[in-house]
């Protein structure tokens, strides 16, 4: 979860609400400004200008309104990022067991379902060329045949869908998709 870019996002807006808190303390301090220049029109060659101002702030209200405020802001932030990772882990866990289960799914497509019905196909075809069975039985062993493989190619598809987005949320590879099935 922690490498997730949705949670590296959030946690960045944090620690600039954190810095944005942590500055906004500094407007009570006193403002000090220093001050250098040569050479004045109408003045001696050499003549130089020092100066040193120094600002005390006298009315905090608009200040510490603001210095509240960010520090709020930065406590909601700090929330929002707890609850998104609760938030995530919680997909993340859903993700990972639904992809579990497309994962074992397959496998029972591919070890049992496909070449049960392609043998089934496979027999009552050869039952249809020595007379044996009708074309009607044929029809329907062909149209099981191709339920089960539509049914695997969803399977597929919502297996896919459901590791690319635990991989988004994740935001790392984890899988190798260029891994082809074929029946």
């Amino acid at each position: 979860v922690e490498n997730a870019p949705e949670l590296n996002r959030e946690s960045q807006i944090l620690d600039a609400m954190k810095w944005k808190s942590s500055l906004s303390k500094w407007e009570f301090a006193p403002d000090f400004q220093f001050q250098f220049q040569q050479r004045i029109n109408g003045q001696p060659l050499d003549s130089q200008i020092y100066s040193v101002n120094f600002t005390v702030p006298l009315f905090f209200w608009k200040k510490r309104a603001q210095s509240i405020s960010a520090g709020y802001i930065r406590d909601a932030q700090d929330s929002k990022v707890m609850q998104l990772e609760s938030d995530l882990a919680a997909q993340i866990k859903d993700l990972l067991g639904r992809v579990q289960v497309g994962s074992k799914t397959l496998k029972i497509y591919e070890t049992s379902l496909i070449p049960q019905a392609n043998g089934t196909y496979n027999s009552t075809k050869s039952a249809y060329q020595a007379g044996k069975t009708s074309f009607l039985n044929l029809l329907d062993s062909e149209r099981t045949l191709y339920r089960v493989r539509t049914s695997f190619y969803r399977s597929l598809e919502g297996f896919i869908r459901d590791l690319t987005i635990l991989e988004t949320k994740l935001g790392s590879k984890i899988s190798d998709l260029e891994m082809a099935y074929e029946d």
